[in-house]
């Protein structure tokens, strides 16, 4: 693949975007340009560029020598290179057919906690929009593991007995594990 050094978007872009994909590495990519600098060609070699032609291409017997040396070099990398430990987990992204949306009360919590002005009130605000975040967070508060010496009825009340960073925690892991309920089979939600 023969690719110029200065198109919109940079040859030096395209050329890794080549060599990050897994089924493309054992292509040869040539990089041709007009004006190249010793820094280029480093930058080349760094992104497995097989090697740097410069234009206007006067003499065509070189240029074809250089090309296959290069294609030649390429075989000989490709049958001596171990395999990439990346590609099993490339080749287990890529069978990834869609994510679980994070649920909206999560999102507002985790942007919440990313501000330190942040009052208990606006935390208690977000959590009573979610009545399934409101009655867990209730039961815990008012269960055998706090208590409290009086029952527990709102979520600011809660909020303020556990502490910002128990109700942070507590949103988070309702929220994945309400997310990924039912989803992975090798995932068992009740023992998390």
């Amino acid at each position: 693949m023969l690719i110029e050094g200065y198109v919109p978007g940079g040859g030096f872009t395209v050329a890794r975007l080549i060599r990050f994909k897994p089924d493309c590495k054992h292509v040869p990519v040539f990089l041709m340009c007009s004006q190249l600098t010793e820094n280029d060609i480093e930058e080349g070699k760094k992104l497995g560029i097989v090697d740097s032609l410069t234009r206007p291409f006067t003499d065509t017997s070189t240029l074809e020598q250089r090309l296959q040396a290069g294609l030649e070099a390429q075989e000989e990398a490709a049958a001596e290179s171990p395999a990439d430990p990346k590609a099993p987990i490339l080749s287990e992204l890529e069978k990834i057919q869609g994510l679980s949306a994070m649920p909206t009360g999560y999102n507002e919590i985790d942007k919440l906690s990313k501000n330190p002005e942040t009052t208990t009130e606006e935390y208690a605000s977000v959590i009573e929009l979610d009545p399934g975040i409101t009655t867990q967070m209730l039961r815990l508060c008012n269960s055998s593991a706090f208590s409290f010496s009086r029952q527990i009825t709102s979520a600011q009340d809660a909020v303020n007995l556990l502490g910002l960073q128990t109700v942070i925690d507590f949103v988070r892991t309702l929220s994945v594990v309400g997310a990924f309920k039912a989803k992975a089979q090798a995932f068992d939600a009740q023992e998390f």
